[in-house]
């Protein structure tokens, strides 16, 4: 490959990681508002996201599970907060909310454990996991949300 078609792909690259199916933001420093109204609260931090993944690595540990399950659920939630639309009501209430923050960590957990270790964590066991804090339909929404 000549030096100028690669320099042509990797422009082509970055116009595509700057179009809106790409963009990804940094959550932590709050979504942008282009609704016109208030803007969104962010109350989760880097503390936070750093205590949910000890919460994520301490349940691999104790459930056996690879060690890589507690990196992708992280991803996975990450990845959910990074590229949604602005006009997300449910990402912004895990943003304005630690509680529905701590619900998408733990169901992007479940869904890890399933792709990686093919563990299937019922939304019953998941609310015995989270000692009641979460409804069994709250661990069921939010898979959903993050599977879409």
């Amino acid at each position: 490959m000549k030096r100028d078609e690669i320099m042509d792909r990797i422009a082509a690259m970055r116009r595509q990681e700057e179009s809106p199916p790409y963009r990804c933001r940094d959550y932590l420093r709050g979504p942008p508002n282009n609704r016109g109204g208030a803007a969104v609260v962010v109350s989760v931090d880097a503390t936070c996201r750093t205590r949910m993944i000890d919460w994520c690595r301490a349940v691999s540990d104790a459930l056996d599970l690879s060690p890589e399950t507690s990196h992708v659920a992280s991803s996975y939630a990450d990845r959910y907060l990074s590229s949604r639309d602005d006009d997300d009501a449910v990402r912004d209430a895990a943003l304005a909310d630690r509680k529905r923050y701590q619900l998408l960590f733990v169901a992007s957990f479940a869904v890890a454990a399933k792709f990686r270790d093919g563990r299937d964590f019922s939304p019953p066991v998941l609310a015995r996991l989270c000692r009641g804090r979460f409804g069994t339909d709250d661990f069921e929404e939010m898979e959903r949300e993050v599977l879409t």
